[in-house]
């Protein structure tokens, strides 16, 4: 996956001609799915890993979800 901010951010200026401005494939960028039945509200999720050195990393994310009538 490309880094979506980069994508977007390279769009607004498409004449560049940097190879390192260029958006590249990224492993360090994660995706997972939402319940199709999430309420709108705000909702928090906890993201945990652990490194090849057997370290321990968490974060928290607050995140929120608006109605369709939020959008109209």
């Amino acid at each position: 996956m490309k880094d979506p901010f980069m994508v977007q951010h390279m769009s607004e200026y498409p004449g560049s001609d940097y190879e390192w401005e260029r958006p590249a494939e990224s492993i360090h960028i994660w995706t997972a799915g939402l319940p199709h039945d999430l309420s709108a509200g705000v909702h928090q999720i906890v993201v945990s890993a652990t490194d090849q050195y057997g370290n321990e990393y968490e974060e928290i994310a607050i995140f929120e979800v608006c109605g369709r009538e939020d959008h109209e």
